[in-house]
């Protein structure tokens, strides 16, 4: 082989490991300790009556079976980069019926910030990311909370 050819095999495979590693998947619970405390909004949006609605229920006091609950479903979550995760301010486009907003604080300063949207948009941190089964991952979260 020649070696304009040994390059481009080189280039292509750098280039393969490093989209492998940038979208790979990422867990959410990367950064959860179970010393920290959670906060836990649900905004679901919607029309009635031709008139657009937000309905809110907040999660401030959680007890301890709720918050390791809480912890084992951000361990069995995995979300991944897109395309836009580092031009991103974390605003998210489309965000389907509801949005859950999980805030994880050390101590008394807010560390994380989780939104996830129904539609698989996620934002960690005021970073855009995707996430399948985002929809499924709200509704086992709201069941935890509503015990």
């Amino acid at each position: 082989m020649n070696k304009k050819a040994v390059c481009g095999i080189a280039i292509c495979v750098a280039l393969l490991l490093c989209g492998a590693l940038y979208f790979r998947p990422l867990s959410l619970s990367d950064n959860i300790r179970e010393s920290t405390s959670f906060t836990v909004q649900i905004n679901d949006f919607g029309v009635r009556n031709g008139e657009p609605y937000i309905d809110s229920s907040s999660y401030d006091t959680l007890t301890d079976e709720q918050k390791g609950e809480i912890i084992e479903l951000l361990d069995a979550s995995s979300y991944h980069r897109t395309l836009k995760t580092y031009l991103s301010d974390g605003s998210m486009e489309q965000v389907g019926d509801r949005v859950v907003y999980i805030y994880i604080y050390d101590g008394a300063t807010l560390s994380e910030s989780i939104y996830v949207s129904d539609s698989g948009q996620i934002s960690v941190n005021d970073r855009l990311y995707q996430m399948k089964n985002a929809e499924q991952f709200n509704e086992q979260l709201e069941a935890i909370l509503n015990g």
